[in-house]
């Protein structure tokens, strides 16, 4: 027998919710079932199940399943959104995909690695696929709801609470009350904005940890547009419009001299897939 690997060369096993993952053999299956996914949109999962729970940024997700190929934001969540109608198409939402715009996604999934699992052939079908797990499904299902039901009186007297409402916060970044043309560094550390006074504009940087703002450039008659950062958040580029010329321009994101990149740059730029 061939074994087909996944692109990322993982051939492990996970479970999460009601879904079974084999990266060895590139299979999917809900419930005994299985789930059939595009090549991309599986090494997509397999990513997104490798790095549960946490914000991964749109350029990384691209660069790591589009290793050899560029690749569109748009086509990034075209294949986001397939996963989600695959995860929950019964209606019953088992898995969500979050999305932070303008920064990347979130997998929220307990997900657990299975050792010791021999994964059924790829031609075999969907009877032959379920019959090796069917005393260990049930055996988890019987762990899940004795798990539930001594955690279920916590959780419902945390709820009513209102712990789980308190949380969340909102927290006001200053100096940006009067900003514009906003944009976050990859790494979310840093928020590049600009401010106009009394006609002229400033390019300003803020460090979003310690809410601390400096001025990279201006007060000026000429307006900063197109901010962005470079993928290891270094520089920032951007677009400075004036007398009818629009100059892409490069700035380290701790503040130096402006150099000047290129002329007739009337909106804003993107970079390779590597950076180049």
């Amino acid at each position: 027998m061939v074994q087909v690997r996944s692109g990322n060369g993982n051939d492990k096993l996970y479970d999460f919710g009601p879904f079974h993952l084999d990266g060895g053999q590139r299979l999917l299956l809900r419930n005994e079932k299985l789930v059939h996914l595009s090549p991309k949109a599986f090494e997509l999962l397999t990513f997104l199940i490798e790095h549960p729970n946490q914000v991964i940024d749109k350029e990384r997700l691209m660069e790591e399943v589009w290793t050899d190929s560029f690749v569109e934001d748009a086509n990034l969540a075209v294949h986001i959104s397939n996963l989600r109608k695959a995860l929950n198409g019964d209606g019953q939402e088992a898995v969500t995909i979050d999305t932070f715009p303008k920064i990347g996604y979130r997998f929220n999934a307990d997900v657990r690695e299975v050792t010791n699992r021999a994964g059924p052939s790829a031609g075999e079908d969907n009877a032959a696929i379920a019959t090796p797990r069917k005393r260990n499904s049930r055996i988890a299902a019987v762990v899940l709801g004795a798990t539930v039901l001594l955690t279920s009186g916590y959780f419902v007297t945390k709820w009513f609470n209102g712990g789980a409402f308190n949380t969340q916060t909102m927290e006001r970044i200053q100096g940006t009350e009067k900003s514009s043309q906003m944009a976050i560094s990859p790494n979310g550390e840093f928020l590049a904005h600009t401010v106009e006074k009394a006609g002229k504009f400033s390019l300003m940087m803020t460090n979003i940890g310690s809410n601390s703002s400096t001025q990279l450039l201006g007060p000026d008659d000429g307006s900063y547009g197109g901010l962005t950062f470079s993928k290891d958040n270094s520089f920032l580029y951007f677009v400075k419009a004036g007398s009818g010329v629009s100059t892409l321009y490069k700035i380290p994101v701790l503040g130096d001299r402006a150099v000047k990149i290129l002329d007739k740059v009337p909106d804003k730029i993107s970079f390779s897939p590597d950076g180049t």
